[in-house]
């Protein structure tokens, strides 16, 4: 979960979306677990019934883009911080960072 002040750096009404709202085709089930989807509330706000199985309305879209542009923001920052720490302590050249991922 991304703090609140990242959060609010993006305003989902603007964000973009897709023209084709359904899912992909022939996507292996385990990628379209909906159980992931089922429900979600970010400040207060319920978004209920995402399902990767429907066309995924504009709003959805948007939440779904909005919660991926705050976790990268976010992770953004970390790695700034720690690569200015790194560089404060005279580190930084001779620091390799190695960065891994359970999903793409």
């Amino acid at each position: 979960q991304v703090p609140t002040e990242v959060w609010n750096l993006y305003n989902t009404s603007q964000i973009k979306t897709t023209l084709n709202t359904l899912p992909p085709k022939n996507a292996v089930n385990v990628s379209l677990n909906d159980q992931i989807f089922s429900s979600a509330t970010v400040n207060g706000k319920a978004f209920n019934g995402i399902s990767p199985y429907s066309p995924f309305p504009k709003e959805s879209q948007q939440f779904l883009r909005h919660g991926y542009y705050a976790a990268v923001t976010f992770l953004d920052q970390q790695i700034g911080r720690l690569l200015d720490h790194l560089a404060s302590l005279k580190a930084l050249s001779n620091t390799i960072i190695v960065m891994a991922s359970d999903h793409g």
